[in-house]
């Protein structure tokens, strides 16, 4: 996902080896994915953060976004095929399945995998969370009921 770090703000391999000072070589293997950030020194790590104008935390949390669920989660997505699900484009599907059914593993997995913003941002929108874990996401993110769509009267809904 470090192409998308790049293509988001519009900066070339070329420009961005220019301010970090990292060799184009190097960024480019980050670009096409050849190479994870990760494996990077931490020089380079905090020259490219510091380029982009990111925390050390924020890079390599958006550059490590994994594209796919691990096979180990393949239990809670029994409705689907894990291999078809991306992480970005599916998660109001995967952050309320796993933070249901996931236990600590799942838990830890959401928390690992998304941003704060992205996972406040499924707790405000999404209807597919239980009781228990709404009211939770509600205190952790200081929300009120009338702020979260797991909240909202359905038509026709018995209390």
């Amino acid at each position: 996902m470090f192409s998308k770090l790049l293509d988001e703000r519009n900066i070339t391999c070329y420009s961005l080896a220019k301010r970090s000072g990292v060799s184009y070589t190097a960024i480019n293997e980050l670009y096409r994915g050849e190479r994870d950030i990760g494996e990077c020194s931490f020089k380079n790590v905090v020259s490219i953060a510091s380029a982009l104008e990111l925390s050390l935390d924020e890079i390599l949390k958006e550059s490590s976004h994994r594209e796919t669920i691990p096979e180990s989660f393949a239990k809670y997505f029994w409705d689907a095929d894990i291999c078809e699900l991306d992480l970005l484009k599916h998660k109001y599907y995967i952050i309320p399945r796993l933070l249901e059914y996931g236990g600590y593993e799942g838990f830890s997995f959401v928390w690992n995998s998304y941003t704060y913003e992205e996972i406040k941002e499924v707790a405000v929108k999404s209807r597919n969370f239980g009781d228990k874990t709404a009211y939770s996401l509600m205190n952790h993110f200081k929300l009120k009921e009338s702020q979260m769509a797991h909240f909202a009267r359905r038509s026709g809904e018995w209390r």
